[in-house]
């Protein structure tokens, strides 16, 4: 993990650039303090680090008095409705996702985003525009730490695994809608390594979240306990890190080498809280 803190992702220099293409090469997170962008800045900071790929559905992004400039490339999280005032869930969801009962978000949940794709996103950057007084922290977990602590025995075996990803699988999970003829077309269950290799350091880690719904050639019973095995592992308090919001923060981390999840330790109803997001392929 590294911290700017002296640099404007508004003006960055050629050599800023470099730098920062160097950090999240050889770092999973980084995190950029005290900036100030709208959401086209953003998405045009996101383009640095390859194509963006667009929100799942563009009727999730939220309009708000606070975004007066939508950018479709970027995709709103907030517990604010079209008037600014707070609404007494963790998101502004539609009036059809309402009436769905859920058993939770699953933005609490351990995930790496758009791991459902063939080919997944690499990069997830937030930014922060309204957070809660206190908590509403986004949790990170680098797994290439967690596969350096593996025993040897482990590495052999999960270097050789590979997981079934699917999209359709998180949904029922959290009791959500159905995915339509469309949906399920566009995102049919797709195989990733269960160990990704970074490419520039040479370090290995698991990749790994919600999406994962079984893995490779095994039965369920022994997939289940390969699967509650490596979050019990992974989710060990010394892997986590909690990033505590400050207005105009931007965290970014390399989807393929972490986990990621907010917490729901906040009042939905009087706190604010609005992150944008924007995802790189």
């Amino acid at each position: 993990m590294f911290c700017f803190h002296d640099i404007n992702v508004k003006k960055l220099t050629v050599f800023d650039k470099k730098e920062i293409l160097s950090k999240i090469n050889t770092n999973n997170i980084l995190i950029f303090k005290n900036q100030k962008l709208s959401q086209s800045q953003l998405a045009n900071f996101a383009t640095i680090f390859g194509e963006i790929s667009l929100p799942l559905d563009s009727n999730q992004s939220i309009k708000t008095p606070l975004k007066k400039n939508k950018d479709p490339r970027v995709l709103t999280l907030s517990n604010i409705d079209a008037e600014g005032n707070t609404t007494k869930t963790c998101y502004n969801w539609s009036a059809y996702e309402k009436t769905i009962p859920r058993q939770t978000n699953s933005i609490f949940l351990w995930h790496s985003d758009k791991s459902y794709a063939t080919n997944p996103a690499r990069y997830t950057i937030l930014y922060a525009v309204d957070v809660p007084k206190k908590y509403g922290q986004t949790q990170i977990i680098d797994t290439s730490l967690c596969y350096r602590d593996l025993p040897k025995k482990l590495k052999q075996k999960y270097d050789q695994l590979y997981a079934i990803h699917d999209y359709a699988y998180m949904r029922k999970c959290l009791n959500e809608a159905d995915l339509t003829m469309e949906q399920r077309q566009k995102y049919p269950p797709v195989i990733h390594s269960l160990v990704n290799t970074n490419i520039h350091t040479g370090e290995k880690s698991i990749y790994f979240g919600m999406y994962c719904s079984e893995i490779v050639y095994h039965d369920k019973n022994e997939s289940d306990k390969i699967k509650k095995s490596i979050y019990k592992f992974c989710t060990k308090d010394k892997y986590i890190y909690n990033h505590n919001w400050e207005v105009g923060d931007i965290l970014m981390w390399n989807n393929l080498h972490t986990m990621h999840k907010a917490c729901n330790n906040y009042d939905h109803k009087y706190e604010k809280r609005t992150l944008d997001r924007v995802v790189v392929k």
